[in-house]
């Protein structure tokens, strides 16, 4: 009960199964943007949102690397 209360307080849960799964799963994301995503499912972000969080973030890396080479 204390689950469904939760969600229909407008919380989030994710169960026990699926964070390990993200945890110890290949994962294409590097630490850092892996981190980063975890920060952002903790503030609640959807995973469209973070998705485009870090496409940003990779197209500003990949200009950072294109200007230093």
């Amino acid at each position: 009960m204390k689950t469904i209360n939760n969600v229909l307080a407008g919380h989030k849960e994710y169960s026990p199964e699926l964070m390990e799964n993200i945890f110890n799963s290949h994962n294409p994301l590097t630490n850092q943007e892996k981190n980063y995503s975890y920060k952002k499912i903790k503030e609640g972000l959807s995973n469209k949102e973070i998705a485009n969080e870090l496409f940003f973030y990779r197209k500003e890396l990949s200009g950072i690397i294109f200007l230093i080479s």
